[in-house]
């Protein structure tokens, strides 16, 4: 069984470590140094609320494209990542409050997250300052 990795708020801790025990999978949870929030380290067949506000993290694995790849194949992207590995994807999942314009909140959400990465990017956090 393989784990999967989530970023949650501390609000949302309880409710994670309750469906967790629920379903008696195992949890690992462990205080962000860098922020408030909280890595959960959880068995990847455990069924959390939809409810929950709390961000899955996927690790890309990234292979080469070769000249053989079939570029029609709806599971190739379109443009192919570097194959050096520094790649991240994010999948957020997120209850909207009701009467909440999903466009705005969309909309609002895509210039936050690009204001955060180009700020992160910008102030070099490379491995190679630590």
């Amino acid at each position: 069984m393989s784990l999967k990795k989530y970023i949650l708020p501390l609000g949302e801790v309880s409710s994670v470590a309750e469906a967790a025990s629920l379903q008696e999978a195992s949890i690992k949870l462990e205080k962000d140094p860098q922020s408030s929030f909280y890595i959960a380290h959880m068995d990847d067949q455990i069924s959390l609320p939809d409810n929950l506000h709390i961000l899955e993290i996927k690790e890309s694995k990234i292979t080469p494209a070769s000249e053989s790849d079939d570029v029609d194949n709806k599971e190739t992207p379109a443009t192919q990542a570097p194959a050096d590995g520094n790649m991240l994807d994010l999948h957020l999942r997120f209850h909207l409050p009701p009467g909440l314009d999903r466009t705005y909140f969309e909309s609002a959400l895509h210039s936050k997250i690009s204001q955060a990465i180009e700020s992160i990017i910008n102030d070099g956090g490379s491995s190679e300052q630590e």
